[in-house]
């Protein structure tokens, strides 16, 4: 039964690589609209400064009606991604609000949609998910729930057709649009990068400025650009690149890439092993040095956990081998972990300072684990047993952490003090003053979301927002401290876990 279910988990691993894409084509406005967006040329590859080019005819942009809402002014929000497009709603399930009609396909992750400086949210939507056309960048602007189209990500010439076959470079690049990150804010949230292929025949990186309202393209590496994140200093942006997103087998990977949107350098970083079928981005090192932890995707399921140095491009081994899975933790820390099926040493492996040489990983044995995760104070973990599946816990120096658990990886309040969690299809809630459980729902929950609101002066309220599929399908709320489910809505399917967006 646990190779059965390794099994299933490494295939989903590889399935994951491959997300739904789909394409949009946008109509033109007048060119001379002041408010449109411009774009730049690229430079060369081997320029360290690019000279000065004539913007190019501006793409397309539109402005969508606010909706009518009932979102508060002042913020924060709730955002949610479903099957009917995004949501909103105000911190005590209030409000809820449609705001858009077509559900996004890109970012998968919604964090990575939201600017991390204001209540903007970037999204990629599409036309038709049958013919692979017409993806399209949206700028959403809350509370007013105002829609701007900020770019096709396609031109004429670029356009996937519904007759092409994988490896085709016109159809991957349409692919690249939708896989792993495909949208990045800066820091200071004043520029927001993306992938797109409206110059050229395959997928390149490109940066879009709030304050100019324009578009440049930064990268032309060979292949198709693919998952950004930009680093936290603001100065760098790194990225993969494949020549082809394969069938479900893994990715024809040719190259890491760092680029510098300040002054428009783009280096190769490094080639990826030959036998490699994706690059996973872990994290980044922390402290000054712009740096970030990577892995690669593989069989195992991983291998080979590394960390990269943009500057000086030297690439360092953390963890050699195989292994099933990371989390990262504060401060840049790290948790490895591997099982007996790929280690000769099975268990966790916490790197406290990764790669500083007089301090080695702690380390747990532990043969049978799978998956790990950081919780509230805590690295988690699930483990195989003849009882089914347990979840333990350890803190960030090793010691057996206060959580122990079956089914699903809990999901933490803030603070820690009260969690939710599946188990034998049901949904439970529990804490550190109760004496036994609360059974929410006698079926699955899906994306739990806790939120915290108040001050100390009137005090804090918890609420654990959470989706329901089967026979009461919807958007629940249950706030403390009955914790009496209520339902907002019985018509949202969600595709993500909903969000923060603060104003």
């Amino acid at each position: 039964m646990q190779q059965n279910i390794r099994s299933k988990t490494i295939k989903r691993l590889a399935i994951a690589f491959l997300l739904p894409i789909t394409l949009f084509l946008m109509t033109s406005c007048d060119p001379g609209d002041e408010t449109s967006p411009t774009i730049s040329a690229v430079p060369s590859l081997e320029m360290e400064t690019p000279p000065p080019t004539e913007p190019q005819p501006a793409p397309v942009e539109s402005q969508v009606p606010a909706v009518e809402s009932g979102l508060s002014a002042t913020g924060p929000w709730i955002l949610l991604s479903t099957e009917s497009g995004l949501w909103a709603m105000n911190e005590d399930g209030s409000g809820l609000t449609q705001l858009t009609r077509e559900p996004v396909i890109a970012p998968q992750d919604l964090k990575s949609a939201v600017s991390p400086e204001n209540p903007y949210v970037a999204f990629i939507t599409d036309n038709d998910p049958l013919t692979l056309q017409g993806l399209t960048l949206n700028l959403l602007t809350l509370p007013e729930g105002a829609i701007e189209a900020i770019t096709p990500l396609t031109s004429p010439g670029t356009e996937s057709q519904s007759n092409l076959e994988i490896c085709d470079p016109i159809y991957e690049a349409a692919r690249a649009i939708t896989i792993g990150n495909s949208l990045a804010w800066s820091p200071d949230g004043a520029q927001l990068a993306f992938i797109g292929s409206m110059q050229g025949d395959s997928a390149d990186v490109y940066v879009y400025s709030l304050a100019g309202k324009s578009v440049t393209r930064l990268s032309a590496e060979p292949g198709q650009a693919y998952d950004l994140h930009w680093a936290p200093g603001g100065q760098n942006l790194v990225f993969f690149s494949a020549s082809c997103f394969g069938t479900g087998a893994g990715f024809d990977m040719e190259a890491a890439w760092a680029a510098r949107p300040g002054d428009g350098r783009v280096i190769e970083l490094y080639q990826p092993d030959p036998e490699s079928w994706g690059e996973a981005f872990i994290g980044w090192k922390y402290g000054e040095q712009e740096a970030f932890f990577v892995a690669t995707a593989s069989g195992c399921p991983y291998r080979d956990l590394r960390m990269v140095d943009i500057e000086s491009q030297d690439v360092q081994p953390v963890f050699e081998g195989c292994f099933n899975d990371f989390a990262t933790g504060p401060t840049g820390m790290l948790a490895v972990l591997t099982s007996s099926d790929f280690f000769d040493q099975p268990g966790i492996y916490i790197y406290q300072e990764p790669l500083i040489r007089d301090i080695s990983p702690v380390y747990i044995p532990e043969p049978n684990g799978w998956e790990v995760r950081l919780g509230d104070i805590y690295f988690l973990y699930s483990v195989f047993t003849d009882q089914g599946v347990e979840i333990h816990s350890v803190d960030f120096y090793g010691k057996p952490g206060e959580y122990q658990g079956k089914g699903d990886f809990p999901v933490f309040s803030q603070g820690g003090d009260i969690w939710a969690w599946n188990d034998s299809g049901n949904f439970y809630l529990s804490g550190k003053e109760m004496n036994a459980p609360i059974t929410l729902n006698i079926s699955t929950a899906l994306y739990p979301f806790w939120n915290e609101s108040g001050n100390q002066m009137d005090g804090f309220q918890k609420r654990l927002f959470f989706f329901i599929e089967g026979d009461a399908p919807g958007l629940y709320m249950a706030v403390d401290p009955e914790y009496q489910p209520v339902l907002l809505s019985d018509k949202l399917k969600p595709l993500s876990t909903p969000v923060m967006v603060w104003p």
